[in-house]
């Protein structure tokens, strides 16, 4: 199996805040998210987490699953692809630099089921430069980047037309 990243692991509950606490907390809570490479079967990997948990289980303790969110494939677009060509294109003669090209994460189900169903591959552009905080609660855009973004998806779409 190939090796999947932990993109969140949190542990909510055990006792916190200030002074010394010796007792041991009557519950515990995690959340874990999980970001899958190209080829992995979500639903196997699921079954592999559990089966980890469970099997690492201290005598006493139970185990109990409130909520589980699909998963979906990961996906993965050929650097050949004349969208992305297209994108890359546009890209480059907005920012009058070459774009650079590299594989990313993310969860937007909606793009495997595009792939899957429809047989289309996607070309996902963002236009967050790193300190803009993505997904942040502190989260921005710089109007400048907003502006290029409008302008790099005319072109491509036009290099897509065309």
């Amino acid at each position: 199996m190939k090796q999947t990243r932990f993109t969140e692991a949190q542990i909510v509950g055990i006792l916190q805040g200030e002074g010394v606490k010796t007792v041991i907390p009557r519950e515990a809570h995690a959340k874990i998210s999980c970001r899958l490479v190209p080829d992995q079967d979500p639903n196997r990997v699921l079954t592999v987490l559990r089966e980890h948990l469970e099997a690492h289980l201290p005598a006493g303790a139970t185990l109990r699953y409130d909520y589980e969110l699909p998963g979906c494939c990961p996906i993965v677009t050929s650097t050949e692809h004349p969208a992305l060509t297209a994108a890359l294109d546009a890209l480059g003669e907005v920012y009058g630099v070459e774009p650079v090209v590299f594989r990313t994460g993310g969860s937007v189900p909606v793009v495997e089921i595009i792939s899957r169903l429809l047989n289309l591959d996607s070309v996902l552009l963002g236009f967050f430069c790193p300190d803009e905080c993505f997904h942040a609660p502190n989260e921005f855009m710089r109007l400048d980047n907003f502006d290029r973004g409008i302008k790099t998806v005319t072109r491509w779409w036009r290099r897509l037309g065309a």
